[in-house]
């Protein structure tokens, strides 16, 4: 990597993707933790990141149905079965590796790795945006908590400010209102 390519990698923003109702861990646990969900025992988990500004496809996630199959979700459905949409923007630093290093240095299958960037780019996504890090990103590394409402990413605290001083003023959301907007 040139000098020319290491300072754009390092102008990137990052963000890390998930939805509402998995914000209170997070902040609870005041850093974002290495997946393990869907990893094999031989892999190394990842904090998974995208330089992607508006929302990652395959952090849309999926949802058992009442007859136990498995589909997945759109990004709307998504929000509504998450509560919302959150992105975390932290520090390119902290996300030092790329799809291709990823691929390298996991542990990850070849098989596997295809079929992630196969369904990836069949959705929608660049695995070329993928970043990962193999270490928690604590809270300091952070840059912005915002959520997806009224059609734009916003800071989290002003969207809960306003809703209290909605809630507050008689207005009322319906469950999937923020969700949806």
């Amino acid at each position: 990597m040139s000098v020319d390519d290491m300072r754009r990698f390092l102008r990137a923003r990052v963000f890390h993707y998930t939805v509402l109702k998995y914000l209170p861990q997070v902040l609870t646990d005041q850093e974002l933790r290495p997946t393990t969900a869907g990893v094999a025992a031989t892999e190394r988990p990842a904090v998974w990141f995208t330089t992607r500004p508006t929302w990652e496809p395959t952090a849309n996630k999926m949802w058992r149905t009442g007859d136990g199959r498995l589909v997945s979700l759109s990004t709307e459905e998504t929000a509504i079965r998450g509560g919302g949409l959150i992105r975390i923007e932290v520090n390119p630093e902290v996300a030092p590796f790329t799809w291709a290093d990823h691929v390298r240095l996991s542990g990850i299958t070849k098989t596997m790795a295809r079929a992630l960037e196969r369904v990836g780019s069949r959705d929608g996504s660049d695995p070329g945006e993928w970043r990962v890090s193999y270490a928690p990103v604590r809270s300091e590394h952070w840059l912005a908590l915002e959520i997806w409402h009224c059609g734009r990413w916003r800071d989290a605290v002003d969207v809960y400010e306003s809703l209290k001083n909605t809630r507050r003023s008689g207005g009322a959301l319906a469950a999937g209102e923020m969700a949806a907007n």
